[in-house]
């Protein structure tokens, strides 16, 4: 009890020492130097950064303060265009003090940061001087400063900013450490030199590299996350006055209305979202694209809504470009923002259900489309393909699932017979080219870069029925590919899943190499032991010719069944980039994904496909309801009913889930069915095996038909790849 009530008395005595706003007091590494801070507390910095148009929120204000009581740098770091650099500019602003800046770069050094002796003058001095031993060229006349010495011989209150300290080398780290520790620096030739007054150090960070625990430990530490709605609302406040009376304009003023539906459409729901606030739904907009890894920050934001002032808000096309121009920054960007604007701001279509008589047969389709390329106007083009899209989702999209109606892209472009369809536009469209021998080729690759645009309408137009139904946020969850790739974790993901995720792609290179290996080694064949003995009966048996077998290598066929729900979905996908970096592997893969339905979605893993597309895709466009909840048996059933011929003799059968069925019929039969007609087949449950058994899980009634293997880490993973590999 001593002790910890010495530990008391200590820390009182220790914060009673606390320097009080124009209190002179002698912190450790400024001896005999002032610390007056430039802040009487964190309501002032707040009050006073408000004044100044910055909105600081109670946690960054008092860490401020306590690095200006302290005498001690800030280390911020956050996402690009949360506002670090801005609140060193802000904060000497509000208190009237200098603000010296030290932008960091890869390659930046002590000439560029602290100090450079002016050579040139000092030659000039040397050979002007008669006496050249009393010539003192090592004074102030002779230094140049740069930011870090200027701020410590800077004798009125200054903010130093060393901005992107993450950028530097490392080294860099340790001359900051002499400066940011005892706020002076020695030079060999003139001397040390200490703080006149020691300023407010912001220094701030990105994450490009990890700094060096020694700088760390030097430094108070806050980070910047990205403000809440409130908050932006509140920076929108103050950057942009009036933001949302900026979107008041009238259709007059916006140019004469078209009579095309697609233009009508976007009029009708700029119109809806401007009664219902226009800059609300800008501002989620932004959120889902931060969602989806887009490192949109505040001032990101403020551009979009400014560029949005300063544009025809009536016409689609600019208001995407300046969402577009604003919020992304890099081409892989672009993918995510797309996705996200179409369904954000999705165009509604007159329902096709009203005109029965339409022909909607995959013939006449084709027709339509073929027909649809002859016109030379882009417009109208698209207008045709969107017509074209709406009809097939419309007529073959719909599907049921246990929780309700949905729509697959997939299942409505099956409606369409896509190589009668490709032919008929190559034909259209190699009749108005001249007869020469790449007219053929010109042909069919326009036919198949506007079936792409078709497919991309279809998926369009599922997604905005789907919203309609299951709402934006279950599409924007589902259908849209992330920026950050699947095979780039997070550095702080510690989970199992993370480390499967880390190492799946090294090991399928390796388990393809290995097997490629293995089966070159094969293709000498076996010795035939009787060709031998007849071949070295000429020579006595000296020497002996070897006679192999002609070898017979036959790849295996792999079908993959993938439960896609919420609960294994995240392994499931590994497992496909593990199947990805295998196909050479097998003669044929064909993947299946089933949740309480199955549907085929092969075509979407196609070699050389970026594999964050075709996950989106399998989300939004399979025939699968990705909300619904495991059905085991039916899926199974479904499976067997719709594609009998699937497995052969040389099929090895993948089946990834946990079993977990929701308490239905589990169908062990169909599995049991399953399992006898192929070669081999394994099933892959992510769940510990203490839990196969336990609540819903049918897991006990499936081993007993097939082998179920624990797969937790990439090690249970691969054996289980290899295993099927290497028979």
């Amino acid at each position: 009890m001593a002790r910890i009530g010495g530990r008391r008395r200590s820390l009182a005595r220790t914060l009673g020492r606390l320097p009080r706003v124009g209190q002179t007091v002698r912190p450790i590494g400024l001896q005999d130097k002032d610390l007056v801070p430039l802040f009487t507390d964190s309501r002032q910095i707040r009050s006073g950064l408000a004044d100044v148009g910055y909105i600081a929120s109670r946690e960054t204000a008092f860490a401020v303060h306590l690095a200006d009581l302290t005498g001690r740098p800030l280390l911020l770091e956050g996402n690009t265009g949360v506002g670090k650099t801005e609140l060193a500019r802000a904060l000497a602003q509000s208190a009237g003090a200098r603000l010296i800046r030290l932008q960091c770069y890869e390659g930046v050094g002590e000439q560029e940061a602290l100090f450079a002796w002016n050579h040139a003058k000092q030659i000039l001095r040397l050979q002007s001087s008669t006496h050249a031993v009393d010539v003192g060229i090592f004074s102030d006349e002779f230094l140049l400063e740069r930011p870090l010495l200027t701020a410590l011989r800077s004798e009125q209150p200054t903010v130093l900013l060393v901005d992107e300290v993450d950028k530097a080398q490392i080294e860099f780290d340790a001359l900051l450490l002499e400066v940011l520790g005892d706020f002076a620096i020695t030079i060999g030739e003139y001397g040390t030199v200490s703080a006149v007054r020691r300023p407010l150090v912001i220094l701030t960070s990105g994450g490009k590299r990890e700094l060096s625990e020694a700088l760390r430990r030097r430094c108070h530490f806050s980070r910047l996350p990205n403000p809440s709605s409130g908050m932006e609302r509140r920076i929108l406040a103050y950057r942009i006055p009036d933001a949302e009376a900026g979107f008041a304009i009238t259709r007059d003023t916006a140019g004469q209305s078209s009579a095309d539906p697609t233009e009508l459409g976007w009029h009708d729901l700029l119109d809806s979202l401007r009664r219902r606030g226009l800059l609300n739904h800008v501002i989620g907009f932004v959120d889902a694209l931060r969602d989806n890894g887009l490192p949109c920050g505040p001032a990101a934001l403020v551009d979009a809504v400014a560029a949005l002032q300063c544009i025809d808000l009536y016409d689609r096309g600019q208001v995407r470009g300046a969402l577009c121009a604003t919020l992304v920054h890099r081409e892989v960007e672009l993918l995510t923002f797309a996705a996200l604007f179409d369904l954000w701001f999705a165009v509604a279509r007159p329902d096709r259900r009203t005109d029965r008589d339409k022909d909607t047969t995959p013939s006449a389709l084709a027709e339509r489309m073929a027909a649809a390329s002859d016109d030379l106007d882009a417009s109208a083009f698209g207008d045709a393909v969107g017509s074209i899209a709406a009809d097939l989702v419309s007529e073959f999209g719909e599907y049921r699932s246990a929780d309700g109606d949905s729509y697959s892209a997939m299942q409505a472009m099956r409606g369409l017979d896509t190589a009668e369809t490709t032919n008929r536009i190559a034909m259209h469209i190699a009749a108005g080219l001249p007869p020469t021998a790449m007219s053929s080729v010109i042909a069919e690759r326009t036919a198949q870069a506007q079936l792409d645009l078709l497919q991309r309408a279809v998926t369009l137009e599922t997604n905005r029925l789907v919203a309609q139904r299951r709402g934006r946020d279950r599409v924007a969850r589902y259908a849209v590919p992330r920026t950050a790739g699947m095979d780039e974790p997070d550095a702080g993901d510690t989970s199992e899943l993370a480390a499967v995720r880390r190492a799946v792609v090294d090991l399928g290179r390796t388990l393809a190499v290995r097997q490629a290996t293995t089966r070159r080694r094969a293709r000498a064949g076996e010795i035939d032991l009787r060709s031998t003995l007849r071949r070295s009966m000429s020579t006595g048996g000296v020497p002996i010719t070897l006679v192999r077998r002609k070898p017979r290598i036959a790849k295996p066929e792999l079908v993959v069944l993938c439960d896609m729900s919420s609960s294994v979905a995240e392994f499931s996908y590994f497992t496909l980039i593990l199947v990805d970096a295998l196909r050479k592997a097998f003669s044929r893969v064909r993947i299946f994904a089933f949740i309480d339905t199955v549907d085929e979605v092969t075509d979407l893993f196609a070699p050389g496909t970026d594999l964050r597309v075709a996950v989106a895709k399998l989300n939004s466009e399979a025939a699968i309801d990705i909300d619904g909840r495991s059905d085991y048996g039916r899926a199974l059933e479904s499976f067997a009913s719709a594609y009998p011929n699937a497995m052969t003799s040389r099929t090895s059968l993948i089946v990834i889930g946990d079993a977990r069925s929701n308490y239905s019929d589990p169908r062990a039969a169909v599995l049991r069915d399953l399992v006898a007609s192929a070669k081999h087949a394994r099933w892959l449950n992510p769940e510990p095996r203490s839990r196969w058994g336990t609540g819903d899980s049918a897991a006990e009634a499936y081993r007993e038909q097939i082998t179920m293997c624990e797969c937790r880490n990439a090690d249970q993973l691969s054996s289980v790849v290899a295993e099927l590999l290497d028979s």
